[in-house]
């Protein structure tokens, strides 16, 4: 028999064109004899809000109606569709149960064989429920109520592709159109990204449409602003979608007081902040914004593993070989917008942050949390934190705290026990909840701050993450967050610096003050390390911190130690990832790529090559221009000692330059700030830079790395 060599070439889409074809005709035979229940999924699968099960997730509640629980994430099926009904009426319940069934499925079917985590499962569902409102947009073409996803096609999903990356959700669905057009006040716009920049005539219509609809309300600082709940029951327009900066800022037009404090910026309708943050867009960015390919990618992630259960619903999805996959991926691919790289915090406003959050920890940690335990405990003996007894009990707590107030938190000009008290309101001075919560955000600075750490990772920390090798240090165990399956995450463990495990120390102390104080203490819930009181809302019982949270107490930390703000008036509030990814890129900026192996371990990364191209994604700003050229310095120096510490090739070469440049024997002979400036100098100019000339790997991890002075003498 003669042999047949079939091989593909590197070409991504030809290749991608193959595996759909091949995929065609065997990804359409699974099969499915279950009963569409899972553990993950604690409600019923028709029910019109499914509760996703989390690894942290508890029952506070049995009853004959149903169980309550705690810590879950939701998927809401009940939502304004744009033809006029809503997704769980009795006209869409085929198709209902037809797109909970499959998606069901799907999740069941994650990548790599697992199911989808339980983050996954939300995403995945807000991706498939844009592309379910756009279908509806289009109703008279697809007919979902009768062909389900019969009818797509692949120039359907190029369409759907080129809309939401063009023009987001906001535009893609027609929201302002269809918002306008119910008006009927004589308003036309020819295309969908005008409603962004409407003309002065057509922005006092809408103005005065809302004003005699009552369409406003004030938020907590008294600005009026129009209510999306106002608008989503008026017009039947799904409160998601006006979930987005352009749905913002299509309203900021109508919403004056808000273009008075900043026309540049798009301010958040509420927050506790007390500027907007650098994350925040400017509203010229977002007419004219191209989106990235995350939302349609996930939408294909979905089609690609629904088409496998084809024979399970032959008349409802479309045959797997009329839909080209890999063809729409090279094709968003051209048109999206790269994903944004998180940013590097400056060091400036690092350093701050860090030195803040040390002199907390170790001039005022002790004081506060005495003071604390102390004053809980005997509110909790005289009712005072009984919800029922709260409006009495709040003159006497804010009176107890400033009264008892020990002296050394003085400073922090305590006037009231929480902010609900009118001393508060009413004052310019703090309460001592905020101050134990710049505490609480202190301790994460310092944690995720000098270890780098996801958000989800941090929450995740076991009450016993910590613990101390003789001779070696303070050691922090945690879990991996994507390195799991079905929501069950590996563990390692990282040396910490003595200050971060200090901090961990402080929030296991107020973690026991909640086991003591609270009347419904859960054996499952108390053993994570940031279960802590919940203070001025419900203060008998105790919660775990989410992510929310965290970001809330890192950006009170913020406007408390006044980070940098920029020209539009945007302060820099940190979150989590940044200051992990900013660890990282000090660490390797600093080492250079003699620190790839040590990074790749610190991170928690797999792949190594993956750890490269993310450091090397984001190039090194002005302020560490010094550090590469102090670590040129010392390298350097070590030569003239003849020093078996050199790390790099090529030091011999730039040793020889500078002398030569300087007209010296020896470097010795340099004055220090003389040499630095000049070497500041070069690398700025590119005459001489550090880069990687060779990266071998195995199982893994980095087996080798050889690491070079460039020098670029036609540039000098």
């Amino acid at each position: 028999m003669k042999k047949l060599h079939v091989s593909l070439d590197e070409n991504h889409q030809d290749t991608s064109t193959v595996i759909d074809l091949l995929a065609g005709y065997d990804a359409e035979m699974q099969t499915y004899k279950g009963n569409y229940t899972a553990s993950w999924l604690l409600s019923d699968i028709h029910a019109k809000k499914w509760i996703i099960r989390t690894p942290k997730t508890i029952v506070v509640k049995k009853g004959t109606a149903g169980s309550e629980y705690k810590y879950v994430r939701t998927v809401t099926w009940e939502r304004y569709l744009p033809n006029g009904t809503v997704l769980t009426d009795d006209c869409n319940k085929k198709f209902l149960e037809f797109i909970q069934k499959i998606f069901f499925l799907t999740c069941e079917k994650g990548r790599s064989g697992s199911r989808l985590s339980a983050v996954g499962v939300t995403t995945a569902a807000s991706a498939l429920l844009q592309f379910v409102s756009w279908m509806y947009l289009y109703s008279s073409i697809f007919e979902p109520d009768k062909y389900g996803f019969a009818k797509i096609s692949q120039s359907t999903l190029k369409q759907f592709a080129k809309e939401f990356i063009c023009m987001g959700s906001f535009g893609a669905l027609n929201v302002a159109q269809r918002i306008v057009s119910q008006m009927d006040i004589g308003i036309k716009v020819r295309k969908k990204k005008d409603y962004l920049s409407l003309n002065s005539r057509d922005i006092e219509k809408i103005q005065s449409y809302f004003e005699e609809n009552q369409c406003y309300m004030k938020n907590d600082k008294g600005l009026k602003h129009v209510s999306r709940k106002k608008i989503s029951s008026l017009f039947g327009i799904s409160k998601q979608e006006m979930n987005s900066h352009a749905g913002t800022a299509f309203f900021r037009q109508f919403e004056p007081e808000y273009l008075a404090i900043n026309n540049l910026v798009l301010l958040p309708i509420n927050s506790l902040k007390q500027y907007p943050s650098h994350r925040t867009p400017l509203i010229d960015e977002i007419k004219e914004k191209v989106y990235t390919d995350a939302m349609v990618s996930d939408l294909f992630d979905f089609l690609c593993k629904a088409m496998s259960f084809r024979t399970l619903f032959k008349e409802l999805l479309p045959r797997g070989e009329s839909l080209k996959i890999g063809e729409l991926r090279a094709y968003i691919t051209s048109i999206s917008r790269p994903t944004e790289r998180t940013r590097w915090i400056p060091l400036e406003t690092s350093l701050l942050l860090i030195n803040k959050s040390i002199d907390i920890i170790v001039n005022d940690a002790d004081a506060i949390l005495d003071y604390y335990e102390k004053m809980v405990s005997r509110f909790k003996k005289r009712g005072y934190l009984d919800r029922n007894n709260c409006i009495r009990s709040s003159i006497h707590k804010g009176d107890l705290i400033v009264d008892s107030l020990p002296q050394e938190l003085k400073k922090y000009n305590i006037i009231s026990f929480n902010t609900s008290e009118l001393s508060y309101k009413n004052g310019d001075g703090k309460s001592f909840v905020c101050i134990v919560e710049l505490l609480v955000a202190s301790c994460i600075i310092l944690i995720s701050g000098l270890k780098p750490i996801r958000i989800e990772e941090l929450i995740s920390l076991d009450y016993d993450c910590l613990y101390f090798k003789e001779g070696d240090g303070y050691w922090l165990e945690q879990a991996l967050v994507k390195s799991g399956i079905n929501d069950v995450l590996p563990e390692t463990a990282k040396p910490i610096p003595k200050i971060a495990a200090r901090a961990i120390q402080y929030l296991q102390r107020l973690n026991d003050i909640a086991k003591n104080i609270s009347e419904n203490v859960r054996k499952k819930e108390s053993s994570y390390l940031f279960y802590q009181l919940l203070l001025g809302s419900n203060n008998n019982n105790a919660s775990i911190l989410n992510g929310d949270r965290v970001r809330r107490l890192l950006a009170q930390l913020c406007d408390y130690v006044g980070t940098s703000v920029d020209e539009f008036g945007r302060r820099w509030y940190v979150d989590i990832h940044e200051l992990r990814k900013s660890f990282l890129l000090t660490f390797f900026w600093t080492f250079k790529e003699s620190s790839l192996d040590a990074c790749q371990w610190i991170a928690g990364h797999k792949d190594p090559e993956h750890v490269h191209a993310y450091l090397h994604a984001s190039k090194a700003g002005e302020e560490m221009t010094e550090i590469e050229a102090e670590f040129a310095r010392q390298q350097m120096y070590l030569f003239n000692e003849n020093s078996n510490m050199v790390d790099l090739k090529n030091t011999e070469e730039l040793y020889n330059d500078v002398c030569m440049h300087f007209k010296v024997k020896d470097v010795s002979e340099i004055d220090e700030d003389e040499l630095s400036e000049w070497l500041e100098l070069c690398i700025i100019k590119g005459i001489y830079s550090i880069e990687t000339i060779g990266l071998k790997e195995a199982n893994q991890i980095f087996d080798e790395c050889r690491v070079a002075f460039r020098l670029r003498k036609e540039s000098a």
